[in-house]
């Protein structure tokens, strides 16, 4: 039967792309949510009406 332990140590950064990623995206989740609306037409960007 082969042996499933292995002597390599673990890398010592293996989730920190994992880790950024998800930071990246949450961080600029308000961004995508506008530009998403912005795309689909439910952002009234720039609309100046001065009877209002």
């Amino acid at each position: 039967m082969a042996n499933l332990k292995t002597n390599e140590p673990k890398q010592r950064n293996s989730g920190l792309l994992l880790v950024a990623i998800l930071f990246f995206v949450i961080l600029c989740s308000p961004l995508f949510y506008f530009m998403y609306h912005l795309m689909i037409g439910n952002e009234a960007m720039f609309i100046y009406n001065p009877y209002k």
